[in-house]
């Protein structure tokens, strides 16, 4: 029997060694060719998050160090009156293709709510995707997650470039009724999704709870904006957004549950844990509820 527990430990340690080896040399090779690619820069950023989050030693005991370090690559979106650019740095921007009616469009007559809500909506799913859905306790590495520090990580920052339009205000709308996939899952259900700790990924900070607990996302062309991955304090992101807790009695039903159920959660002292979100914020506000920013 002792024999057959050694050997049994032996094979998992083995595993344990091979796929740490994978992800070493999965990391090396990222590094070496620069992440040349948008794709390759979002699934090595990923890969990363899962990797620091598996070697973490004795994860939620002793507080011991992964060897690894997230390893993103912030995004950069400018939207102008006619076309939309991207980039993995300000300097070097490339057109970044809409789907217009089934077509893909280098340009276009004018920016459109369509056009800013669907630029939009996938940078958040794929900052969501990047930090492994929320599936996992990020930032393992900082010494403040969950305890005094609200910590965050801008994975796209947003601009607009002399846009004629003031403002643009259907985000929520385009995610509720706009998949993204073959499985016909719409943004909006994708960045609901309950996280690790049992709530809704997306929380904006700051809303209209007369319209929806997201909030009121009029999106101003004269401010610059961050999509962010935030991982809250304990007990300290409560302070942040009140009435996102309360609920309101005017919310559609849906809505107005989860509103209901954040509440239940969070309140309990039972609960006090850090809750993981993304949200789309703007950049003069980030200083109003993240600490420190990752990097």
């Amino acid at each position: 029997m002792y024999k057959q527990k050694k050997g049994q430990i032996g094979k998992i340690v083995e595993v344990v060694l091979i796929i740490a080896g994978a992800i070493v040399l999965y990391l090396f090779i990222a590094q070496v060719t620069a992440k040349s690619t948008f794709d390759e820069a979002i699934h090595t950023c990923r890969f990363s998050v899962v990797a620091q989050v598996a070697t973490e030693l004795r994860p939620g005991w002793t507080g011991s160090k992964s060897p690894f370090n997230v390893n993103c690559e912030k995004r950069y979106i400018n939207f102008y009156n006619t076309k939309v650019e991207l980039g993995l740095s300000q300097t070097n921007m490339k057109l970044r293709p809409i789907n217009i009616e089934g077509k893909k469009m280098n340009s276009f007559k004018t920016l459109t709510d369509f056009t800013v809500d669907q630029v939009i909506a996938e940078e958040m799913r794929i900052c969501k995707y990047q930090f492994a859905d929320g599936q996992e306790e990020i930032f393992v590495n900082n010494d403040y997650v969950g305890n005094s520090k609200n910590v965050c990580f801008i994975c796209t920052e947003i601009r607009f470039m002399d846009v004629k339009k003031s403002s643009f205000d259907t985000l929520v709308d385009y995610t509720e009724k706009t998949t993204f996939d073959e499985s016909r899952v719409t943004y909006f259900d994708y960045l609901t999704q309950k996280t690790i700790y049992n709530i809704s990924m997306w929380i904006q900070p700051f809303f209209d709870p007369e319209k929806y607990p997201l909030g009121n996302l009029t999106i101003d062309t004269t401010k610059s904006y961050a999509v962010i991955i935030n991982q809250y304090s304990k007990g300290k992101w409560r302070n942040i957004n009140p009435d996102y807790l309360g609920g309101s009695a005017s919310l559609p039903g849906q809505l107005l549950t989860m509103a209901q159920n954040i509440k239940d959660t969070f309140t309990s002292t039972e609960n006090q844990v850090a809750p993981l979100s993304v949200a789309i914020v703007p950049i003069s506000d980030m200083n109003k509820y993240c600490d420190i920013q990752a990097s």
